[in-house]
């Protein structure tokens, strides 16, 4: 077995271990009852209702999603909400998954949202550069999900505060978005650029949010007819990636 081969296995199967966790509610909660005062299963827990609801909602437009499945959907964000916010907030291990999972559910349910960009504020003072939170909390200021243009501008603005990786993951999206949504075909070549810069980068092997960031490069490539970055975008996501 190549190096590479042996790599792709190991990282199929940490994804089968999840993905196995996400589908274990009841230990979770035996978890949670043994040690009611421990933050971690709680987590895990809220991680498992929102994987739970996207799995009844199903990826596609709202137009496609059922009344029924709707409903069901965000009642399992609520279920989710109600055990993040039990989280301690002195927490500061735990307490940036917290948020970033709170700003997954608060981007598709009702929320007082001044109350949640302080709640992105306050977990980014902690860790500027936490990808998961600035992945969940540009979704949440996204015209797609409901946001008005100044909420997404204001992020959008202070994309030189963060970190190289963080600035191409906001990139990347933003481009996508642009694309998917507004049928922007790089005519000045902005999107051809990012990609180039992305391949010349070396990320650490220990950031796994890099996935995401090739994951969304090649959907990006796929659409624009980008061979070149098409190709070497799905080998880099894989085995992260499900077309």
């Amino acid at each position: 077995m190549t190096e590479i081969a042996s790599k792709e296995k190991l990282l199929n199967d940490e994804i089968r271990s999840f993905e196995n966790i996400l589908k274990n509610l009841e230990k979770t909660d035996e978890w949670i009852k043994k040690e009611p005062n421990n933050d971690l299963p709680k987590i895990i827990k809220g991680y498992q209702l929102i994987h739970k609801a996207w799995e009844i909602r199903g990826s596609g437009t709202i137009d496609t999603v059922s009344n029924e499945k709707q409903v069901s959907f965000k009642k399992q964000l609520k279920k989710a909400e109600e055990v993040l916010i039990t989280v301690s907030k002195n927490n500061t291990t735990y307490k940036t998954n917290a948020v970033a999972c709170l700003l997954t559910i608060y981007k598709v349910i009702d929320a007082n949202r001044q109350y949640v960009h302080q709640l992105f504020e306050d977990a980014i003072k902690m860790a500027p550069d936490d990808a998961e939170l600035h992945k969940s909390y540009m979704a949440f200021v996204s015209p797609k999900w409901g946001a008005t243009d100044e909420e997404y501008k204001n992020y959008l603005n202070r994309i030189n505060d963060w970190s190289p990786f963080i600035q191409q993951l906001i990139q990347a999206q933003y481009y996508f978005d642009l694309n998917y949504f507004h049928d922007y075909q790089d005519t000045d070549g902005k999107i051809a650029q990012l990609m180039a810069e992305v391949k010349a980068t070396s990320i650490e092997s220990t950031n796994l949010h890099r996935y995401e960031l090739y994951k969304i490069l090649y959907w990006t490539a796929t659409n624009l007819e980008m061979n070149e970055f098409k190709a070497y975008y799905k080998q880099m996501a894989a085995p992260y990636l499900k077309d």
